[in-house]
């Protein structure tokens, strides 16, 4: 159980940093994000939030990019609730 227990608790805390880190991002970008992630298109996307394609894809590009950021723990790279000043 101890492995077990411990890799699931990596588990969980990953998609929680995860869930947060996506909760940082502009609500456009975290739509696009899931959308991307579902399997959508880019044309798709970009038609359902009424943008360019060329902007949706720099929207996606740079959300992938704060996010591995995020996730990489990269100086800078705060997500906005993990790191909160209490």
């Amino acid at each position: 159980p101890g492995p077990l227990q411990q890799g699931l608790g990596q588990g969980l805390d990953l998609r929680v940093i995860l869930s947060d880190a996506l909760a940082s991002l502009p609500l456009i970008s975290q739509r696009a994000m899931r959308a991307y992630a579902q399997g959508h298109d880019l044309v798709e996307i970009a038609e359902a939030e009424g943008v360019s394609v060329s902007t949706m894809g720099w929207l996606i590009s740079s959300a992938q990019e704060r996010l591995r950021d995020i996730l990489e723990e990269r100086l800078g790279a705060d997500d906005g609730l993990r790191y909160r000043p209490r």
